[in-house]
């Protein structure tokens, strides 16, 4: 199984890595740390695609939701993309989803996946939608997100 993680904080690359090491080892991890090293990569086709949403590009801050995912969505439809930042939300998430034509995977409810820098949730999600893809999907347990009620005027 090939995986690429597109991440830049060396201790959240840290954590994943060590994760995937000592839990599912037969995976591939490509680090994708900037733009040109994306560019670099950008015709090989990858199981899943771990993205945080920033990241230092060369001319300051780039985003991974508006940079990298759109042309992954374009070349690969199908691509399992994760979203794995803990500093957005679902709402924003999904406005990013339709400002820049992505989609994240999603689990059995319909919600957008979110790991959370949390290690562990994230290679359950990849077990369950990579490896036994065609299975029942069944996210890991998440806080439920609260909704707005609507009243009717």
């Amino acid at each position: 199984m090939k995986v690429m993680l597109i991440e830049d904080n060396e201790n959240d690359i840290v954590l994943i890595k060590r994760a995937f090491r000592r839990d599912m080892p037969e995976a591939e991890i490509t680090l994708v740390t900037s733009i040109r090293e994306y560019e670099a990569l950008k015709e090989e086709r990858f199981d899943a695609y771990i993205c945080d949403n920033k990241m230092e590009g060369p001319d300051g801050v780039l985003f991974a939701f508006g940079d990298i995912l759109p042309d992954i969505s374009r070349r690969f439809p199908d691509a399992v993309l994760i979203h794995d930042s803990s500093a957005v939300g679902d709402k924003i998430a999904a406005m990013e989803e339709m400002r820049y034509g992505i989609r994240f995977a999603r689990g059995a409810d319909g919600r957008i996946v979110f790991c959370m820098k949390v290690p562990q949730r994230l290679l359950d999600y990849i077990r369950t939608m990579v490896v036994d893809r065609g299975k029942s999907l069944k996210p890991p347990a998440q806080p439920p997100i609260p909704t707005p009620e609507r009243r009717k005027i």
